[in-house]
């Protein structure tokens, strides 16, 4: 089938494109070449070129562009913010947080609106945040401090994504999905969650303030309530908003 030989032939060709231009591409293709110059295991050589190629590739004016484009203008230090959040490595200053979230709203899919989650921390964000964003809510979910306490530190995670609480699994130390080992994130040790409750209440909390004297402050009351509870009064200010 000549069709069909083509079609992959030209399939191929496209991903060894992507592949070529993608970061762990380039990181392995030098691994395997640099590794056998210099004997040394792949893996190690992997290891060993993975944060320059990041570093390469985060800049705002890349030397060098791909075979093929992407986007308006690159977008990878925003991606690769979003991704050392997720494994819990925060930006370096406020500066740097403010740019990552002011690139990111930049983005065509922020037209139609976002929510924020985690910024402003303090006031200067907020301060800054207010120069090139429109806000027009702010969410107070109250909730006593020891029921916080309780919820984040009796929290355990595994490696598959599911979340637990201790009072639900019985003795239990194993996933109920996948049967993998339960363990506690280091952020949710008694003693790591007291500091970050009063970073809270010297950084985060005057922001209940601010927005309070814009009229943008909306609290949730029944924070101490089941998720679903939470949500439903969550949907009934935005719905109450959004129709006033």
């Amino acid at each position: 089938n000549v069709d069909a030989r083509q079609k992959m032939a030209d399939a191929s060709c496209l991903a060894g494109m992507a592949f070529a231009n993608a970061f762990l591409g380039v990181c392995h293709s030098m691994a395997h070449k640099l590794g056998a110059f210099h004997h040394l295991p792949h893996g190690i050589a992997n290891a060993l070129l993975i944060s320059l190629v990041v570093e390469y590739n985060s800049a705002e004016c890349p030397a060098k562009m791909g075979t093929f484009s992407q986007y308006q203008y690159p977008h990878t230090r925003a991606r690769y913010a979003e991704c050392a959040r997720f494994v819990g490595i925060q930006a370096q200053d406020d500066e740097e947080a403010c740019e990552i979230v002011k690139d990111r709203l930049s983005w065509k899919d922020a037209g139609q609106g976002y929510m924020l989650d985690g910024f402003p921390r303090n006031l200067f964000q907020a301060q800054q945040l207010d120069k090139f964003a429109d806000i027009d809510i702010c969410l107070n979910i109250d909730v006593d401090e020891s029921l916080l306490m309780d919820r984040i530190c009796g929290r355990r995670m595994c490696a598959c994504g599911e979340s637990y609480h201790v009072s639900t699994l019985q003795g239990s130390e194993t996933c109920a999905k996948c049967g993998g080992k339960l363990y506690q994130r280091p952020d949710d040790v008694p003693e790591t969650v007291k500091t970050r409750l009063s970073t809270y209440k010297s950084q985060t909390a005057p922001l209940i303030e601010y927005y309070k004297s814009q009229g943008k402050l909306y609290s949730v009351t029944s924070g101490e309530g089941s998720p679903d509870d939470v949500f439903v009064q969550i949907c009934a200010i935005l719905d109450k908003f959004l129709n006033d």
